[in-house]
């Protein structure tokens, strides 16, 4: 009986896999019942950038951590300037993938400590208070990570420029 559910876990984790035939991150995924495409891993990202900047988040930064780790694709780095606005942040990237159909494996942290963690499997959005991104550092530590552009971002330095 273990055999069957474990062949049937990784059934379904291979549907669920991001990557087209050739290994390519970012491959669309099955479509729903209903007939709508569930967004690729790279545009579900995008939607958090798009989410994190209009509750005025700072210094967003999206690292390819996909050639590094097994875990996940890609990380999405923003900071607030409070506790509360980390919240806001937090809470409205969860509001915006909830309408797209995508919830958090789990989440973790909190704003009064300073770094709130969202994990949504193919990626995973960190929102830091200034000191704990400075002390963390996570653009260090994956600096050899590609730094996708998305068009998000592009909007997102434009509104604040």
């Amino acid at each position: 009986m273990r055999r069957e559910d474990d062949s049937r876990e990784a059934n379904e984790r291979s549907e669920g896999d991001s990557r087209d035939a050739r290994g390519v991150r970012g491959a669309p995924r099955p479509r729903e019942s209903g007939g709508a495409r569930l967004l690729t891993p790279i545009e579900a990202v995008g939607r958090a950038v798009a989410a994190a900047a209009d509750k005025k988040a700072r210094n967003l930064v999206v690292l390819d951590v996909g050639p590094f780790l097994a875990i996940t694709d890609y990380f999405l780095l923003a900071s607030g300037g409070s506790d509360r606005q980390m919240k806001t942040i937090a809470e409205e990237v969860e509001a915006r993938l909830t309408a797209e159909k995508l919830k958090p494996i789990r989440t973790e942290g909190s704003a009064d400590g300073g770094w709130i963690l969202l994990d949504y499997g193919d990626f995973v959005v960190h929102i830091f208070s200034d000191a704990m991104r400075e002390y963390y550092d996570l653009e260090r530590l994956w600096k050899d990570a590609k730094r996708p552009d998305l068009p998000e971002l592009v909007d997102a330095r434009e509104a604040l420029a």
